[in-house]
């Protein structure tokens, strides 16, 4: 359904109504939908402007170079492939979740 047609169908709504749909709605959103687009902040302050948020997170570069040229060195050594006392046991077969949080942190996402 596109916006005009949301808008269209939620217009002759009762107020009691449509709390209950952003009530189920809300709780159908997973958590990291609610934290990336701000979701909490839009329902406690609704007539806030919505580009503010993406604003809000500068990631430290100098951070974020250091662990990701750890995460390499750690992956040219093969320390995700083969047992070692680098990379912890749990952590090698979580290696392309710290990719992807790399990734998301970095200038690039």
């Amino acid at each position: 359904m596109k916006v005009a047609e949301l808008k269209k169908t939620i217009g002759g709504y009762q107020t009691e109504q449509l709390r209950r749909l952003l009530v189920e709605m809300y709780k159908a959103m997973p958590k990291r939908v609610k934290e990336d687009h701000g979701i909490d902040d839009m329902i406690c302050s609704p007539a806030s402007k919505r580009n503010n948020r993406k604003s809000e997170v500068v990631p430290d570069i100098g951070a974020l170079a250091s662990e990701t040229e750890r995460f390499v060195s750690n992956a040219y050594n093969d320390y995700y492939c083969i047992p070692n006392s680098v990379v912890p046991k749990r952590e090698r077969s979580q290696w392309r979740f710290t990719v992807l949080r790399l990734f998301k942190r970095g200038p690039f996402h």
